[in-house]
């Protein structure tokens, strides 16, 4: 799925200096915090948390399951 959100100054600016600091391009830092800021909420906030507030109703498969 193809989505280019659209960041603050001061958001797009941060997203910057993280992906400096990983030595990776923005979109995949974006990527790299998204998926770490699911799993995070998803293990603090129980399990299946975000899915119980999910509008998404056609998931085949739960993307907040760690990657093998």
């Amino acid at each position: 799925m193809a989505y280019t959100p659209e960041l603050s100054i001061r958001g797009s600016a941060l997203l910057r200096r993280i992906a400096w600091y990983r030595k990776h391009p923005m979109t995949l830092t974006l990527e790299e915090i998204v998926l770490t800021v699911g799993m995070e909420i998803n293990k603090i906030d129980n399990e299946k948390a975000i899915c119980k507030t999910c509008k998404d109703r056609s998931c085949s498969a739960c993307y907040l399951k760690e990657e093998p």
